[in-house]
């Protein structure tokens, strides 16, 4: 209930030769006033709602479910040289012609990256949002995209693009002792390619199973830092691609 809600309900309750006289009812609304304290314990339960929080109580609020406002090493004002991979993750510049300026906008990328980003309210509550169904168990595609539309609506949308990287096939470079195993390819003549049918094998190699995030633009900052602290909804060991739209 609302303060007035409350203060009406008292006034209400006089007996029936008082209830309409104006000064009587006022008189009670006061007292009643006096009683909830200015509508404070009102106040302080509805301070917590998430899409009227704001200020500091979002940043208490991202403590509860695992994000802060402040995101240690998220750089979101450059854009970094770096390697790409088959699925253009991470996103990079690269290296193109002679007419690209590195500066001041274009950096490289390196462990001594030590930015800051500072969140809006805007930005962390969505953020906030994203955690608590990253933080929620699901076994689904009907789970995760139900739970993306009861918070963004159409906003953010999810599919399974069907992207799995098929290696049953492969050849793999590796170290081959003097019987022969285990079988690799190896190091060899200057006509191998090494692409596409071979490849370095290691430990994380396994098939890869891909979500489709489609994602406003207005969400990009929320969900670039969401990226960053790796806690965008997904499957362990599916990856994520994000295709932002206006």
């Amino acid at each position: 209930m609302t303060l007035n809600q409350i203060l009406t309900q008292y006034a209400d309750s006089l007996i029936i030769q008082y209830r309409n006289k104006t000064k009587a009812r006022a008189t009670i609304k006061v007292l009643a006033n006096c009683s909830v304290c200015d509508g404070l314990a009102q106040a302080e339960r509805d301070c917590w709602l998430l899409d009227s929080a704001s200020g500091a109580q979002l940043t208490v609020l991202g403590k509860i479910v695992g994000v802060s406002r402040n995101v240690v090493g998220l750089d979101l004002e450059h854009t970094f040289f770096s390697f790409t991979d088959y699925f253009d993750t991470p996103e990079s510049i690269g290296f193109a012609s002679y007419s690209d300026n590195p500066y001041p906008e274009d950096l490289f990328l390196d462990y001594r990256n030590f930015s800051i980003y500072t969140l809006t309210d805007f930005e962390l509550r969505e953020l906030i949002k994203l955690k608590i169904i990253y933080n929620m168990e699901f076994s689904s595609m009907k789970y995760l995209t139900e739970s993306l539309y009861a918070y963004f609506g159409t906003d953010i949308s999810v599919s399974d693009n069907g992207l799995i990287r098929d290696v049953t096939e492969a050849t793999f470079f590796n170290f081959t002792n003097y019987s022969g195993t285990p079988e690799s390819i190896g190091f060899a003549n200057y006509t191998d390619s090494p692409y596409p049918s071979d490849l370095w094998d290691s430990y994380s190699y396994h098939y890869l199973m891909t979500l489709s995030y489609q994602v406003k633009s207005v969400y990009r900052k929320a969900f670039e830092a969401g990226i960053f602290l790796d806690v965008i909804p997904r499957p362990m060991g599916v990856a994520t691609v994000v295709n932002y739209v206006n």
